[in-house]
C-alpha cells in the first residue's frame, strides 16, 4: 500500500515538472539581432502537455490507469527529439518570406545610411541549439519512462513454494501461504496487526 502511494506521488511529481517545463525557454530565436527565449512551440508543447495529463490522472486514479502513461509518453518523446528541426524549419519557412519582402525597404534604408532590418539570418538559425528548457523536458521524459518499468503489476511471490501469484492475491494458491508479511486472516483475507490472537474483522483465531 505504501509503495502504491509512492508511485502515485511520483507520477504527480514528474506530471508537474513536465508541465512546467513545456513554459520554459526551449529556445532563443535570433530575431531583429535579438536572442529572443521562447517554450515550446506545436507539436512538442501540445505532446508533452498530453503526457504531463497522463500522470496526472495516474497520480489521481492508482495503478489502474498506469497503461495511460506509456503510450503518451512515445509521440512525446518523438515531437521532443524532432523541435529543433521543426524549429529551424519554421524560420525557414515563416520568417525567410518576410524577410525577402523587406529587400525594398531595406535598400531604402541603406541608400539613407540607416541600418537593415534582419528579421532571418540563415546562419544563426541553421546554428540554433536548444536552451536548457529543451534540456528539462528530455530528462523529464526519459525519468516517466522509467518510472513506467516500476510501475509494473506487484506479483506476490511465495517464500514457502517460491511460485508466484496474480496482483491482489493474499494467499499463495499452491501452499496456502499468505503473501503479506503482516498477518493475514485465512477466513476473510483482512491483514491483521502483528500480535493480535484474534482477527479485528471476523474473529477467526490467527495461526
Amino acid at each position: 500500500m505504501r509503495f502504491r502511494l509512492v508511485l502515485s506521488l511520483l507520477a504527480a511529481f514528474l506530471g508537474t515538472a513536465l508541465a512546467v517545463s513545456v513554459f520554459l525557454p526551449w529556445f532563443h530565436l535570433p530575431i531583429l539581432g535579438l536572442s529572443i527565449p521562447t517554450p515550446a512551440w506545436g507539436k512538442a508543447g501540445v505532446a508533452c502537455l498530453a503526457a504531463a495529463s497522463t500522470l496526472f490522472l495516474r497520480a489521481l486514479g492508482g495503478s489502474a490507469l498506469r497503461w495511460l502513461v506509456r503510450p503518451a509518453l512515445i509521440p512525446a518523446a518523438y515531437f521532443w527529439w524532432t523541435s529543433l528541426e521543426q524549429m529551424q524549419a519554421w524560420g525557414a519557412r515563416s520568417l525567410a518570406p518576410a524577410q525577402l519582402k523587406l529587400a525594398t525597404v531595406n535598400q531604402g534604408l541603406g541608400s539613407l545610411g540607416g541600418e537593415p532590418i534582419t528579421l532571418y539570418e540563415p546562419a544563426l538559425w541553421r546554428g540554433l541549439e536548444p536552451s536548457y528548457g529543451w534540456q528539462v523536458a528530455g530528462a523529464i521524459l526519459v525519468l516517466s519512462a522509467l518510472f513506467t518499468l516500476f510501475d509494473g503489476p506487484r506479483m506476490p511471490h511465495c517464500g514457502s513454494c517460491n511460485k508466484r501469484g496474480r496482483e491482489g492475491d493474499s494467499f499463495c494458491f499452491q501452499c496456502g501461504q499468505a503473501f503479506s508479511e503482516q498477518p493475514v486472516c485465512s477466513n476473510c483475507g483482512q491483514t491483521a496487526i502483528e500480535g493480535d490472537a484474534f482477527c479485528r474483522h471476523c474473529a477467526k483465531p490467527l495461526p
